[in-house]
């Protein structure tokens, strides 16, 4: 599994974004960068499984107050097979990386 961040300049029309669950987190990150800035790594992230998305991690925004809010999503096929909960580890190794406090 491997976390890679979602950007702006994602070409939609790649096979690796064909299903509806990618589409729709494409239109969603569209329209969330704008309101909060594209921070990295305080980003939205794909989570990644060799030639496939299965579902999406990231953070809400930058650190505020020493906290910041994680979102997450696995998409149905996907779904009690772990994948939240290792992109969420991923998610707080990033955290203690950049900002420990």
């Amino acid at each position: 599994m491997e976390l890679r961040p979602i950007t702006l300049q994602e070409d939609k029309s790649h096979e690796l974004y064909a299903s509806d669950d990618c589409q729709n987190l494409l239109a969603m990150y569209e329209k969330f960068y704008p309101k909060i800035g594209y921070h990295f790594p305080w980003v939205g992230y794909f989570i990644e499984l060799p030639d496939k998305i299965v579902g999406t991690c990231g953070f809400v925004g930058q650190p505020k107050d020493n906290k910041v809010e994680i979102a997450y999503w696995t998409f149905k096929d996907y779904e009690g097979k772990d994948i939240a909960s290792l992109g969420c580890k991923a998610l707080l190794n990033i955290v203690y990386k950049e900002d420990p406090n």
